[in-house]
């Protein structure tokens, strides 16, 4: 329970809120702290919220900055220290370090007796804890979780807690102090270290699956004059598995009256889709196109739905907004969050793509997050990138999440009989002799190594 103290005279700056925090994160940058989060740009308690990992591993720090006079019995302090205590101890098999940067500590001889090692008394901390029980803003379920705790949970807390006293113009001199001695990427330089990899076989799950067979036939019919994509596309879903190139319109079904407006009659010709690729009559885009669409086209029929957002996605619409969560097939496809300040659904959504390789095709599919608003309309733009930064706060993902929604969406599409002739393989797979570390255990425990091979001389 660290208490600092770096008042030393009348503060003359005359500075706003946000000044002192973005003060604070240069200070904490050049103590090799790395910013991974900010109340600013998502909707989270937390001010700021940091990494060290070259001494701290993958432990998170909190950090709350006031840049005002605070008291021990402000109700907004309360409050807010309340809901931290309830987070860390909600979070007891990954708790954080808690920093407080205060410009002010009115009676500091109390923040002493709670906050100091030196100076802590038990009866001070424990009229603290009472104090945010009776007297806080908190909300009736926050209170029933803090009455869940007990004044144990609340030291230790309190053993995990910084407290900084420093006013803006002090900040300025501890930052000029610092940049004298710290590189410019000082937190960063713990991600760019080159380590050997593990010897290991692991068995890679890949994110493809090979097309086995393919559509039997297709449908080549001559656009009338002037008639445009566009003129098309207007009128029809842009996955159905049809594809322009030139005045040429190739299909895998006879079209429809509707279509058949679009081109010239009498009639269309048809081939052997593999042999007219084989022979070179066909490019490799338009192969790429039609068999897309065709995986997407058969989704939909099944009961997906089809949206373009930087690429071609699958998703399910949420379907009843009296529920919390849409499951499909036994899996957990949308959640609806409707105590957001603007109400929003998250989609557990698919993005494809076909490529090939030594002519070889494949199915590309990369599990993505979709986000709709009330009325089921996607959100997009800064909106969006707050809702990714919320769900992703470590800024990577789970690969066992991952892992288990693509096995789960690989096995929705190819399970299709819509998609006729089409066979799809299943996950490729494949062996690698070296691995990299597992988890942070493994990658700190490398640092380590290192570290000690420097300081022996190894």
């Amino acid at each position: 329970m660290p208490l600092f103290n770096y008042l030393g005279g009348q503060e003359v700056s005359h500075q706003t809120s946000e000044q002192y925090k973005e003060k604070i994160i240069e200070l904490m940058e050049l103590d090799g702290f790395i910013l991974v989060g900010s109340s600013s740009s998502t909707a989270m308690t937390q001010d700021l919220v940091f990494r060290k990992p070259i001494t701290e591993g993958d432990i998170e720090i909190f950090v709350e900055t006031k840049f005002d006079d605070v008291s021990l019995s402000d109700k907004s302090f309360l409050t807010e220290l309340g809901r931290y205590f309830i987070l860390y101890n909600a979070k007891k098999d990954r708790p954080f370090d808690f920093y407080m940067f205060l410009r002010k500590c009115r009676n500091w001889n109390k923040w002493r007796q709670i906050f100091s090692s030196q100076s802590y008394l038990e009866e001070t901390s424990a009229k603290l804890y009472h104090d945010i029980l009776e007297k806080s803003e908190l909300n009736e379920d926050e209170l029933i979780r803090l009455r869940n705790t007990n004044f144990e949970d609340f030291e230790r807390f309190l053993s995990d807690t910084y407290v900084n006293q420093i006013s803006y113009d002090r900040l300025l001199m501890e930052i000029e102090k610092k940049s004298k001695n710290s590189p410019s990427l000082s937190g960063y330089e713990f991600y760019l270290q080159e380590f050997e990899p593990f010897r290991s076989r692991e068995n890679i799950l890949c994110n493809f699956s090979e097309f086995i067979t393919f559509p039997n036939d297709i449908y080549m019919y001559k656009l009338k004059k002037n008639v445009t994509i566009d003129d098309i596309y207007d009128k029809f879903p842009s996955y159905l598995p049809i594809c322009i190139r030139y005045d040429i319109l190739y299909s895998l079904f006879t079209l429809d009256d509707l279509l058949l407006q679009f081109v010239e009659t009498p009639g269309y010709e048809v081939y052997n889709f593999k042999k007219l690729y084989d022979e070179n009559k066909i490019d490799k885009r338009t192969v790429q196109i039609l068999l897309k669409k065709s995986i997407l086209n058969a989704a939909v029929i099944k009961g997906c739905d089809y949206i373009r957002y930087k690429g071609d996605n699958l998703y399910f619409k949420y379907e009843n907004y009296q529920v919390e969560r849409q499951y499909v097939d036994g899996k957990l496809v949308g959640r609806f969050f409707k105590d957001a300040s603007s109400p929003f659904v998250r989609h557990n959504a698919i993005k494809l793509e076909v490529r090939a390789y030594s002519s070889i095709f494949y199915l590309i599919m990369a599990p993505i997050s979709l986000f709709s608003d009330i009325e089921g309309e996607l959100i997009t733009g800064p909106d969006v990138a707050k809702l990714h930064l919320l769900f992703t706060p470590n800024r990577f993902d789970n690969n066992s999440s991952v892992k288990g929604d693509l096995k789960w969406w690989h096995k929705y599409l190819i399970t299709n009989d819509f998609l006729r002739e089409i066979k799809l393989s299943d996950l490729v797979t494949t062996t690698i002799g070296y691995r990299p570390p597992k988890n942070s255990t493994e990658r700190d425990n490398q640092v380590i190594h290192r570290k000690l091979e420097g300081l022996l001389d190894l």
